[in-house]
């Protein structure tokens, strides 16, 4: 079992190798090219080479420092874990904002979906935050309660200042009007007919 994690920690290591350098290489092309011609990656190469070789150096430096390895792998994940719902609101706001999505919407069940995912994850974020602030001088319960108000607030606090609370309410109204054009086409179907055999008599 610990030869079979262990590979697969490897191999996904490796992944992540080659994929990330590779999408960060996409976004900052798209960021500062998005209307340049060819297939995406196969841009400036100073954007390519700028950002690439700078990750493989900072890695390649740390290991070669002899760092500790365990500490920094735990200083990483969390700084991750801290980007995560940063990242997540961001998504969350674009996908919701016509000038992108204009040709498919954000649908009310998806969006029902992905905010509580979001704001678990920054529930996630803040429970570390509240412990290491705190420095465990309350419960694990009341650490916990801490961190689910504080993400609720954060949330609310994110969704009213931004346009992000605009947008979820014309997807919760944009829902609703295909099943009020249903509603009417059925009510509406025999007055029609009504109408259409007086109009005829």
């Amino acid at each position: 079992g610990v030869v079979l994690f262990a590979l697969g920690f490897i191999a996904a290591a490796l992944s992540s190798m080659l994929t990330v350098p590779l999408g960060a290489v996409l976004a900052a092309e798209a960021l500062v090219a998005p209307d340049a011609p060819g297939d995406p990656g196969q841009g400036d190469p100073r954007i390519r080479w700028g950002i690439s070789i700078p990750m493989v150096a900072i890695a390649t430096s740390a290991i070669s420092a002899d760092l500790p390895r365990a500490q920094v792998v735990l200083v990483a994940q969390v700084f991750n874990g801290m980007l995560l719902p940063i990242f997540g609101f961001c998504l969350l706001a674009c996908i919701n904002d016509l000038r992108f999505m204009a040709g498919r919407p954000q649908s009310l069940g998806a969006n029902a979906l992905l905010v509580p995912s979001v704001v678990i994850t920054l529930f996630l974020a803040l429970r570390v935050v509240v412990q290491k602030a705190l420095g465990g001088t309350l419960s694990a319960g009341a650490e916990s309660a801490l961190a689910a108000c504080a993400s609720v607030l954060v949330a609310a606090a994110v969704v009213t200042a931004t346009s992000l609370g605009a947008d979820l309410a014309r997807s919760a109204v944009a829902s609703r009007k295909p099943q009020r054009e249903a509603e009417v086409g059925a009510n509406g179907g025999p007055d029609l007919d009504r109408e259409n055999a007086v109009g005829g008599c």
